[in-house]
């Protein structure tokens, strides 16, 4: 009989995202909300170490520098367990988490050390799992997790899963700013039908990537995403509303030269696209002196992520 193999560990780099342009649709039967957006990594990351070994049993363990995190419901924890659930040996797995990308910023930090997680696995279980697994596993942990397999410029449809990637938008610079709000992407939602009036309904014109406000060709016709003019994200007027502070940061980085300037996701990060790096570091530079969290950053490929789809 042959000694059963050694430990096998392999170490990721869970990149944040930025949503260019956002707009929420109605409510699914599935209890989510169809949304149209188009995610783009950008250079904050956490670092998320996977190791596995042969066991009796399938075992995942949890390891996270912020104690509040280690627990059964981290999405790092339910990749690995849900994975290990449909492979053929039982397997343990022991995942450590170094956190940079704060909770209820709209960056899917959750979400990317989810997909990092599962993309160590790939690469570490003697029988890689199929595309179609990966999948499946990344969208019953939540929305936003079969974004950080794909990577890079995407477009994402439906509840956020339908993706279709786009080609590698340049490295554009960008200055990060990182309020010290956690927003509830929940109340963010009901917020926002509550000022609908009739709730999130779907109108005709919504349909097409165009009324993102930037002008992203509709994927189904095969052309690209660029970015073109000013952008939008539905949640910012609720948002805003509640933490005015946050949008006083967006009017600092558009003061400050940003060629764009949005909220991303339900918030409360705020991010601004500039034209050159130094301008970017220097900005952040500025805000970092004047109180804030602010981090010159910019958008990375597909490539860079790491991502296997």
């Amino acid at each position: 009989m042959s000694a059963p193999s050694a430990a096998r560990a392999s170490r990721q780099e869970a990149f944040a995202k930025v949503n260019l342009g956002l707009r929420v649709l109605d409510r699914r039967p599935d209890g989510y909300h169809n949304v149209r957006t188009v995610m783009q990594s950008i250079g904050l990351a956490d670092d998320v170490s996977v190791t596995v070994e042969p066991a009796c049993r399938r075992r995942v363990t949890l390891e996270c520098d912020r104690k509040d995190l280690e627990h059964e419901g981290n999405l790092a924890w339910m990749a690995a367990d849900r994975l290990l659930r449909i492979v053929p040996r039982p397997t343990a797995v022991h995942v450590r988490l170094r956190k940079r990308i704060p909770s209820g910023a709209g960056l899917g930090g959750g979400s990317s050390d989810a997909a990092a997680v599962l993309r160590a696995l790939a690469k570490l279980l003697p029988a890689p799992p199929r595309r179609r697994d990966l999948l499946e596993v990344a969208a019953g942990i939540g929305s936003d997790v079969p974004y950080f397999l794909v990577g890079g410029t995407a477009v994402a449809a439906g509840r956020g899963t339908e993706l279709t990637a786009q080609p590698d938008l340049p490295a554009a610079p960008l200055v990060l700013v990182l309020p010290d709000i956690e927003v509830s992407t929940a109340r963010a939602y009901r917020e926002l039908a509550a000022s609908r009036g009739t709730g999130l309904t779907d109108p005709p014109e919504s349909r097409t990537m165009k009324n993102l406000g930037f002008v992203p060709s509709v994927p189904e016709e095969g052309t690209s995403f660029s970015l073109s003019e000013p952008m939008h994200n539905d949640f910012e007027d609720v948002v805003f509303h509640r933490f005015p502070a946050i949008a006083d940061i967006k009017a600092r980085l558009l003061a400050c030269g940003a060629r764009h300037a949005l909220m991303s996701g339900s918030g409360s990060a705020v991010f601004g696209i500039f034209s050159s790096s130094a301008g970017a570091r220097q900005v952040a530079a500025d805000l970092a002196c004047r109180g804030l969290r602010a981090e010159a950053s910019r958008f990375r490929t597909r490539s860079e992520c790491g991502c296997v789809l």
